[in-house]
């Protein structure tokens, strides 16, 4: 209507009803009273300002409408930030410490193939901080104690080369052929440990660069890793493959003390299984391969023999022999060659004809260390007859 001035106070009327008008005079708004909600709700907007008795809890308000430049402070809850950018979603001024930990239900993070860089060192090798790439380098460093890696070589001398001569890291053959080392043919590009030359300051690892042939000589070069002084230091390690027939599935190390210098120190390997396992009595070691030492000796729980009669005489054990059947019916005079290596055996003749043997008389006769005869008074039947000699 026409000049209605609704109640004008710094304080809301007492005992509204619903649609009764109000005019804040401190706030400047006009009020209607929702009798629904029990609130005086603004008619208008006060210095652009918003109140949530106003939104529905059904509205959708876009983003853009939104003004996200400041970060509330520490604390309020009512005011979330997105940040520098559209996709971070903390509270205001809070830092990453102050999220809540992970439940045991919560999935795994994922960085997408980034880094987590500026990351601190674990607090110790038992605690489950993550691990950084400088503190797990330090810890291998740390357990192989001075050891530096050098890659895997093909094969590891066991003899100083053929004849060579030496130049600016490359031996070259004084003679044509092709270069063996223990027992294999090397091939192109292959790595090579040599440690047993005469003139110590020429071993080291080096790369096939010529075979060798009838008509030309084999090239050796010092490989990249370790054809510098720098790279050649007390306790570099050098694994060797499967290759070689005394050397192969062994590791080398460079027992040199420091300070070494390339073409003018001595160089000295020492194999690492060896400082740890050594042959006892009756074991031979190869390489890294145990064997027995034959023939075992009595005195290690052996025979000292290969054969047989010899095992039998160096244990002073009797042996025992066991002829086919014999005799051909006309013979009064059998021999029988025992082996037994006794010029005194026990022998016992069997008539086996029967359905079973029985022990019969004979004149035996130890003409040999290895053979009796038997005499006969009659000839026995063709294959009737088994001797039995101890000795």
């Amino acid at each position: 209507m026409l000049g209605f001035v609704p109640f004008s106070s710094s304080t809301a009327p007492g005992s509204p009803v619903d649609g009764q008008q109000w005019y804040d005079s401190t706030n400047k708004l006009l009020k209607s009273w929702n009798s629904t909600t029990s609130a005086w709700v603004p008619c208008e907007l006060g210095a652009g300002v918003i109140v949530n008795t106003m939104v529905s809890a059904s509205a959708a308000i876009a983003e853009s409408k939104l003004s996200l430049a400041t970060d509330a402070a520490a604390g309020t809850g009512s005011r979330r930030t997105l940040g520098t950018g559209s996709t971070q979603a903390m509270p205001g001024n809070e830092t990453l410490h102050g999220i809540a930990a992970a439940s045991a239900n919560d999935g795994d993070v994922t960085f997408n193939s980034h880094k987590a860089t500026n990351l601190s060192d674990p607090s110790s090798s038992s605690s489950q901080d993550a691990a950084t790439a400088n503190w797990v380098t330090s810890q291998i460093s740390n357990a192989i104690a001075g050891q530096t890696w050098k890659a895997e070589v093909g094969l590891a001398t066991t003899a100083a080369l053929p004849a060579n001569t030496y130049s600016a890291g490359v031996l070259t053959a004084t003679g044509n052929g092709a270069l063996t080392v223990d027992g294999v043919v090397v091939t192109a590009a292959q790595r090579i440990l040599v440690k047993n030359e005469v003139t110590g300051k020429n071993n080291g690892i080096y790369v096939v660069t010529t075979v060798g042939t009838g008509g030309t000589p084999y090239v050796l070069t010092r490989s990249s890793d370790a054809n510098t002084s720098a790279l050649v230091v007390s306790g570099i390690t050098i694994p060797v493959s499967g290759d070689g027939v005394s050397n192969a599935a062994t590791i080398w190390i460079l027992t040199t003390p420091d300070p070494i210098t390339l073409d003018t120190t001595s160089l000295s390997f020492s194999q690492l299984s060896s400082a740890s396992y050594s042959a006892g009595a009756g074991i031979t070691l190869t390489g890294s391969v145990f064997s027995l030492t034959v023939p075992v000796t009595v005195a290690d729980g052996g025979t000292n023999s290969t054969t047989a009669a010899g095992a039998r005489t160096n244990l002073g054990a009797p042996g025992l022999y066991n002829t086919a059947a014999i005799g051909d019916g006309s013979s009064l005079t059998l021999t029988v060659t025992h082996n037994l290596n006794n010029t005194i055996p026990m022998v016992q003749v069997y008539d086996v004809s029967g359905s079973h043997p029985v022990l019969i008389q004979c004149d035996p006769v130890a003409t040999g260390a290895n053979t009796v005869t038997l005499t006969f008074a009659t000839a026995p039947a063709t294959n009737s007859i088994q001797a039995v000699v101890v000795g």
